[in-house]
């Protein structure tokens, strides 16, 4: 049995004092257990007897070691298996890839990231030359770096491109070491890892560094003289730094100085080599800057500023203002070993531009107090600034809702308003004056002028537009026109009226004598035909003639009465009255006199004539002859417009709804209205619709005159086929005035 338990003994594995496991003696393993054994609990009445309990002890120990035996094995095999996860880990997700190449070149094994990086699964890799994967350009340095691995036994490093299965291409860092199999065969190690992202990095760093060297170069005239002599790039970035017109200062992170350019030491008035090594807050101390610092430090972030004020203390008053940037320098864990200060200069220009807003802001005043709208097109017709009034001509709330549009898209259209057809076609070549009637009120009539100007420092043309305004001007124009055609008519009209008058006065005062020597006459011819019944002169008979006579002399009469009415009108039209005779007027006793004067002719025409006289305007302080011709005037054209059975007129007189001082006259009619163009024209001299026998289209020119002489004004409200008002509207003395005047008659 003790044999037998030292063999088993013998097999046993044992921990060190350092944990690892290793094979024991059995005595030992056996002296442990047994020590295990003594220690277990026993109740003497289960012992047996002699050697019986010699045998359970025997099999106690001999269980105790096969329980430690088995303890030994898992933990031998709980370390395996972490050895495996941990060979794992380390080759097969390594984030690079292995590869064991034979002597010539074949893949033999390769990890999960090899296989990820060709693009292949890991068993199709086997026994593939690693050359295939190698782009043809750079297979030399392949070949070259394993010439050189076997000539030299030292590890090689190469750098060359890769192409994956899908012939996508990548960098790759290829590190080989020579080794040989347990049979003795040459076999290599390589380390591949991808450095695409360094390698573009790298050339994109290559791209900045030459596009700084062309901006240095182009700037500074001084660099441009030495920079072809200083093509390395050490030289470069030396002579940059010591030379670039802008300040540059170099410190660590704890902000002590490393280095500092020439243009930041005498800004400082000091040398560059007096800064390394000084605290960059010791010299200038500002708590805003180095909260600024350090926070650039902490996130690895550069910083801006622009235009910042800064006073030396030397200086008292004398401000300038800087750019300047905060830049972080990375070591290659990352971290920021230091930072990189640049300033620039920017007080002229900083000033400059206050200049330029000072004036553009004194541009804007002058341009807001312009009280027409003005606006400033590109070559494109597209708006670059419009005034203060421009903006409330085209209803915009703010400037910028208008700056980049059209004109007319700021209305809401397609295609320009009417009237800017030609300028817009002309695409800003345009240069002159047109009218147009306005788009924001088609009553208003406005002239557009279009001006050429050059409105930046780059010569960029453009197009100013002024709208002004002309309806008033155009109308003025218009009444002045008008006056001295007037004026002129009247001359003309006074001189035929003249040279008419007196012919005809000669017909009139010779109608009567003509009549009398008939009445003496005819009693004898009336004789001679009662005897003489076949007299027929002229081929008609006694009677008739005698009637064709005094019809003639009507005729006669009643075409010389025409002429003294038309030289009559015409003086009238050609007269001109020397002012308005306002007195105390009874409008009742007016209205009587008018409508006797028109009776005769309103009874021809009219069925239904009404005079309504309000209450408050029994007696008005007004020109009675004015209103009088007025009258008259209005009421004979109602008659004659009337063209109904159930034809009416009526005459009102009443105070104005909205001002009661206002005296209002109205004389309307249900005849046949007037058209919007007729409407246009009545009040034009000569102007008339009538017969020739019914006007001369003076009547409603004198009307015109005279109501604008009593300071009111005319208006008309007409329908074809309804009937036409015409409302004679003007201001009425107050109470005082009327009893100052009948006080002082």
């Amino acid at each position: 049995m003790t044999q037998k338990n030292a063999e088993h003994g013998n097999a046993g594995l044992s921990a060190d004092s350092t944990g690892s496991s290793q094979a024991v003696p059995g005595q030992a393993l056996r002296r442990r257990a047994e020590e295990k054994a003594v220690r277990l609990p026993e109740t003497l009445e289960a012992l047996p007897p002699g050697k019986m309990r010699q045998a359970l002890h025997d099999l106690r120990v001999h269980q105790i070691e096969l329980e430690m035996q088995n303890e030994e094995l898992r933990r031998t095999q709980a370390e395996l298996e972490a050895s495996r996860a941990r060979y794992f880990d380390l080759y097969e997700l390594a984030p690079i890839g292995y590869f064991t190449l034979s002597g010539k070149g074949l893949i033999l094994e390769a990890n999960l990231t090899a296989a990820a990086l060709l693009g292949m699964a890991r068993g199709a890799l086997v026994n593939q030359p690693l050359s295939r994967f190698i782009l043809p350009e750079d297979q030399d340095i392949y070949y070259r770096h394993g010439k050189q691995l076997f000539g030299t036994g030292m590890p090689q490093v190469s750098e060359l491109r890769m192409v994956k299965k899908d012939a996508a291409l990548f960098w790759a860092r290829v590190e080989a070491t020579a080794v040989q199999a347990p049979d003795g065969t040459p076999l290599i190690r390589a380390v591949v890892s991808d450095i695409t992202e360094r390698m573009l990095a790298e050339e994109a760093l290559r791209k900045a560094h030459d596009e700084l060297g062309l901006r240095v170069k182009l700037r500074t005239a001084d660099l441009a003289r030495v920079n072809e002599e200083l093509r390395k790039q050490n030289s470069l970035l030396e002579s940059l730094f010591a030379n670039v017109g802008f300040l540059l200062a170099y410190m660590d992170s704890g902000f002590n100085f490393i280095r500092v350019n020439r243009a930041y030491a005498e800004v400082c008035d000091r040398s560059p080599g007096f800064f390394p090594g000084k605290n960059y807050f010791t010299l200038c101390p500002n708590k805003e800057n180095e909260v600024i610092f350090r926070k650039v430090v902490k996130t690895g972030k550069p910083y801006f500023a622009y235009q910042r004020p800064f006073q030396r203390a030397c200086t008292p008053g004398r401000m300038s203002y800087w750019d300047w940037s905060l830049n972080p320098v990375k070591g290659p864990d990352g971290k920021v070993e230091g930072v990189v200060l640049g300033l620039v200069n920017v007080t002229e220009r900083t000033l400059a531009e206050a200049q330029v807003i000072a004036s553009n802001t004194l541009m804007r005043m002058v341009l807001d107090g312009i009280c027409e709208p003005l606006l400033l097109l590109d070559n494109t017709l597209r708006i670059k600034r419009i005034n203060r009034a421009a903006k409330e001509y085209l209803g915009l709330t703010g400037f910028e809702d208008a700056f980049g549009k059209t004109c007319f898209e700021l209305r809401e259209r397609s295609d320009p308003c009417q009237g800017c057809e030609r300028p817009f076609t002309s695409l800003g070549s345009f240069v002159g004056a047109f009218e147009r009637k306005s788009p924001v009120d088609p009553e208003r009539l406005e002239q557009i002028d279009i001006y050429r100007v050059a409105y930046s420092s780059e010569g960029e043309e453009g197009t100013l537009i002024r709208i002004t305004d002309v309806t008033q001007a155009r109308l003025l124009q218009k009444q002045l026109i008008q006056s001295e055609k007037l004026a002129s008519i009247g001359l003309l009209v006074s001189g035929i009226a003249h040279e008419i008058n007196n012919p005809n006065n000669f017909i009139t005062f010779n109608i009567p004598i003509l009549k009398n020597y008939l009445d003496t006459l005819l009693p004898i011819t009336d004789g001679f035909a009662a005897e003489h019944p076949e007299f027929n002169p002229f081929g008609m008979s006694y009677e008739e003639f005698r009637k064709d006579i005094f019809d003639l002399i009507d005729n006669m009469k009643h075409g010389s009465d025409r002429i003294n009415a038309t030289i009559k009108g015409l003086k009238d039209f050609s007269r001109k009255r020397e002012g308005i005779e306002r007195r105390q007027v009874d409008l009742g006793q007016v209205i009587k006199k008018v409508t006797a004067l028109c009776w005769s002719e309103m009874k021809k025409k009219v069925k239904f004539f009404d005079v309504s006289v309000s209450e408050e305007f029994t007696h008005c302080y007004t020109d009675p002859e004015a209103v009088e011709q007025i009258l008259v005037n209005l009421l004979i054209n109602a008659a004659h417009a009337s063209d109904k059975e159930n034809s009416r007129v009526r005459l009102s007189v009443l105070p104005g709804e909205r001002r009661p001082q206002q005296c209002i006259i109205e004389v309307s009619d249900n005849g046949c209205g007037m058209t919007e163009e007729t409407r246009a024209k009545i009040f034009e001299p000569f102007f008339t619709t009538k017969s020739d026998a019914q006007g001369t289209g003076l009547g409603l020119y004198v009307c015109h005159s005279l109501v604008e002489g009593l300071g009111g004004r005319i208006e008309v409200k007409s329908e074809p086929g309804k009937g036409t008002t015409f409302s004679i509207i003007f201001n009425n003395m107050d109470r005082q005035q009327v009893r100052d005047a009948a006080m002082n008659p």
